[in-house]
């Protein structure tokens, strides 16, 4: 699901609670330009098609990766590309709090906080698709985690846009 449709969806905090509503249809359009994450068919021939190729591979190991907006068929074109003559594959695709699956394997990097190291920490979880639907509760985890963060970056844009002399007082004391 994207992000502007998890927006919509209620899955992340509102973006910059007190914006007036009235959005101009040419705001709404730099904006949406901005943001989109659309590829160009330029775009999309230069992904399929890299610059090297590595017939002498047999075996490819990509367990920790983000697509982005990059389409997983597109990299599966881009793959068979670069490695035309590989025998053997584990690739897993790794996105941030976005559970995601590629030839019966799937992935997630978790942001939590860790009371043993006293920080953020970051899960990369890979295993078998098969046993997603087995995995509720963990996926409920880190929806839980995108909406938090994604409430983190609009506050920190409301930091950046917003004169509050509260919250730069805070942040100087912090540091």
């Amino acid at each position: 699901m994207a992000t502007i449709e998890r927006i919509a969806a209620g899955l992340v905090a509102a973006p910059l609670p007190g914006l007036s509503p009235e959005i101009s249809a040419p705001d709404e359009q730099r904006f949406f330009k901005v943001i989109s994450s659309e590829l160009t068919a330029e775009e999309e021939l230069r992904i399929v098609t890299p610059d090297k190729i590595f017939k002498r591979q047999e075996e490819v190991l990509a367990v920790h990766w983000h697509p982005e907006f990059i389409p997983l068929e597109l990299i599966a074109r881009r793959l068979e590309f670069l490695f035309p003559d590989r025998k053997q594959e584990l690739i897993i695709p790794t996105q941030h709090n976005i559970l995601m699956e590629f030839n019966g394997y799937s992935g997630v990097e978790v942001d939590c906080y860790s009371s043993g190291f006293n920080r953020k920490v970051q899960l990369l979880v890979h295993f078998q698709s098969a046993r997603v639907e087995e995995a509720g509760v963990f996926k409920n985890i880190f929806e839980h985690t995108f909406k938090y963060r994604s409430s983190q970056f609009f506050s920190f844009l409301q930091a950046l846009t917003r004169s509050r002399a509260d919250w730069l007082e805070e942040a100087a004391r912090a540091t």
